[in-house]
């Protein structure tokens, strides 16, 4: 099977991408800068897909061989939360 992944380099996303290659996927990973990936050491075995969940239509050929799709992607900013 093939997983698409949203928010390859988050927490949740890059653990996600961890648990499905053990499983036997084949996993595309939306990311939004290649290198960020690199940094946190994902997989060779993963289809990085640079680009932005704004502009899907940029990267939705990538989503049409894919059996199933994680959404895992989030904004987030630390200066949005009020200083305590």
């Amino acid at each position: 099977m093939k997983a698409f992944i949203t928010g390859g380099t988050g927490f949740l996303g890059s653990n996600l991408i961890s648990l499905l290659l053990k499983k036997g996927y084949s996993v595309k990973a939306l990311v939004r800068a290649k290198n960020k990936a690199s940094e946190i050491n994902i997989n060779n075995n993963v289809t990085l897909i640079e680009g932005n969940l704004l502009r899907i239509d940029e990267f939705e050929s990538e989503l049409k061989d894919c059996d199933v799709i994680f959404h895992t992607a989030e904004w987030f900013k630390e200066n949005n939360y009020p200083n305590k």
